[in-house]
């Protein structure tokens, strides 16, 4: 993806190296330690613009054990398709995190490598699925969609890291919210 704000974006040049999918071992290991510490909620990720094959199964997997060790879960992983999230919500995820990032107006101009309905797909197919939604974008122009309930939302603000090169095309930070 070309995300204008994102450091993990392939089309820009930051320091960072791509990596395998961590083991599913590690992972467990971590949410442990991070319930011992007193967490609650274990939130994993994957800079991927969509979950297939073998990586998906070990992401169930993972979503599986972290419930099974009392944590709430939570994901990000890019777009979903129906079944994909049907499957997560079996496996016991309880939130998926997909940005909205801006508005329709703007988003060609932060993002050129999917669609803001790409986008409102993935969160249709989330929220149909049962699964709570983490999104981040501008807030007034998000609930102008019908597709995103309007009511009970908390607003947590969230440092994120800018790439100086890129600012300029990313005008502002936005705020992560979730809508239960």
């Amino acid at each position: 993806e070309d995300c204008a704000y994102c450091p993990q974006s392939v089309h820009h040049e930051a320091a960072l190296e791509a990596e395998s999918l961590i083991d599913v071992e590690a992972v467990v290991d971590a949410a442990r330690t991070a319930r011992q510490a007193g967490a609650s909620r274990f939130c994993m990720g994957a800079a991927w613009r969509n979950p297939r094959g073998r990586n998906f199964e070990r992401v169930l997997e993972m979503v599986e054990r972290v419930r099974d060790e009392g944590l709430e879960t939570c994901l990000t992983l890019g777009m979903l398709t129906d079944e994909q999230s049907k499957r997560l919500k079996e496996a016991g995820l309880d939130y998926y995190n997909h940005n909205l990032d801006t508005s329709p107006e703007y988003y060609g101009d932060v993002i050129t490598t999917r669609t803001y309905d790409d986008r409102l797909d993935t969160l249709q197919h989330v929220r149909d699925a049962g699964i709570n939604v983490c999104s981040g974008g501008i807030i007034r122009k998000i609930l102008e969609k019908k597709r995103m309930p309007a009511e009970d939302i908390q607003v947590d603000v969230k440092e994120i890291v800018r790439i100086d090169e890129e600012a300029g095309r990313v005008a502002k930070v936005h705020l992560h919210f979730i809508i239960k």
